[in-house]
């Protein structure tokens, strides 16, 4: 299966912004991203309890803020009201939980967004219909890739946003060999992605005919394995640093 790459290849994007230099997932790590010359930015996208699309990572908001509670029991208002930056460094002291909303409306068409589904773990969540609006809403359908570890979520973007990269997350936990060959078949996804401690040169070769996206990259090494063995997308946690492993390469 051969799919349509919009964008120039390989692709640099900071991995939740910049993560290694800012709060993941925040307005300061996208915007310090792009700064540093990423060519977009890949964030999580999950539901609040009253069917907001956050930018958060993890189920709950423990790790990244002073707040305790899963996010799919809280209210937008409770999110908004709780502090990310502060565990990271006193200067991004009331850095916030950004609705994906806010993200559009700050950087526009500006960057490329990779945006991850996360609802593996309520698949069913109608989180799918409210990236779809919002990425219809702002006109970004040729500025996105979406990725999921939900299958179900990446047949849904395929189906309806044909233009756009969709693509099926694997892992060893999730999706690994055969069956995420299988699964990605099914979802018809056109890219498929795996972190890169787990990625070799074996793994492009198994999805023949799939743009390969490969995430978590944090060394100069990394970057040029990634790009050697032909990833399309690499997501840095230093998006600066992966810039300038591949000019000098």
């Amino acid at each position: 299966m051969s799919t349509v790459f919009p964008f120039q290849k390989p692709l640099v994007l900071g991995h939740r912004g910049d993560c290694a230099h800012a709060p993941e997932n925040t307005l300061s790590a996208f915007r310090l991203a792009l700064e540093s010359g990423a060519d977009g930015i890949e964030l999580d996208a999950r539901l609040t309890g009253d069917n907001t699309v956050m930018v958060l990572h993890d189920a709950t908001v423990d790790r990244v803020t002073n707040g305790h509670g899963r996010l799919a029991n809280m209210t937008r208002a409770a999110v908004e009201r709780l502090d990310a930056g502060t565990g990271v460094h006193p200067r991004f002291a009331g850095e916030r939980i950004p609705s994906l909303q806010l993200v559009f409306e700050t950087f526009g068409a500006v960057p490329i967004y990779d945006l991850e589904i996360k609802n593996f773990d309520a698949p069913f969540n109608g989180l799918e219909p409210k990236v779809l609006e919002l990425v219809r809403r702002f006109g970004l359908e040729q500025r996105v890739i979406i990725t999921s570890f939900n299958p179900f979520a990446v047949r849904f973007f395929k189906q309806r946003l044909p233009q756009a990269p969709v693509g099926l997350l694997l892992s060893g936990g999730r999706w690994g060999g055969l069956v995420g060959v299988l699964f990605s078949r099914w979802a018809s996804a056109g890219l498929v992605g795996l972190a890169s401690g787990e990625f070799s040169a074996g793994f492009p070769a198994r999805h023949k005919g799939r743009e390969i996206l490969v995430w978590g990259v944090k060394t100069p090494e990394e970057v040029r394995h990634a790009v050697k063995d032909g990833a399309a997308v690499v997501i840095a946690d230093d998006p600066e640093m992966a810039r300038n492993a591949l000019r000098s390469q």
